[in-house]
């Protein structure tokens, strides 16, 4: 019985002794990330945006099989276009003048960017197999159709439309104020 009882003892001092040691050491991990970042290109670029247009595009993905359950996928897409002018593309032959006209002739709206923000996009409704359906796929698919509407003719038409609005309430009045004139603005 007292070599029963010692070698419990022994066993007991020695996990007590190892829970000292090991058990209240905690193992620090430190992650470091280094970071060697080059600018390859500095360009002027000289576009003034005029117009901000947000778009809600909700999108619908579906397989269709003839044995099994359809596999759907229901995602909300929100897009970022702006519209801009090129300032840069304006020459000295483009402005005239009169007495008490400046008469300015701009280039023609484009769109300066488009962009999907994934942080405000949402899959709403995934009614998928995981072991037939690559959902990843889907959803990709999805963005990518998209970003096609994005740049689309359709939503190019929409931004240059509201880019040319808006130029003169935005560009006539600083104008004005710098020439002392009455600005009036054309499109190439």
């Amino acid at each position: 019985m007292k070599t029963i009882l010692s070698y419990v003892i022994v066993i007991a001092l020695t996990l007590l002794a190892g829970w000292f040691f090991f058990g209240k050491k905690t193992f620090n991990e430190v992650s470091e990330i280094t970071n060697d970042a080059a600018i390859t290109k500095i360009q002027a670029i000289g576009k003034l945006e005029l117009v901000q247009i947000n778009i809600k595009d909700v999108l619908e993905y579906t397989i269709k099989r003839d044995y099994l359950p359809d596999s759907r996928m229901l995602i909300m897409v929100n897009g970022e276009m702006a519209g801009c002018v090129d300032l840069q593309k304006i020459a000295e032959e483009n402005i005239t003048e009169t007495k008490d006209t400046l008469f300015i002739k701009l280039p023609a709206p484009e769109v300066c960017y488009t962009k999907i923000n994934h942080n405000k996009s949402k899959v709403y409704n995934a009614s998928t197999f995981s072991w037939l359906d690559n959902e990843t796929e889907m959803v990709e698919s999805l963005y990518k159709k998209a970003d096609a509407y994005f740049a689309s003719d359709s939503i190019k038409t929409i931004i240059v439309a509201e880019t040319k609005k808006n130029a003169p309430t935005i560009l006539v009045p600083l104008l004005e104020n710098i020439s002392n004139k009455k600005v009036i603005l054309r499109y190439e």
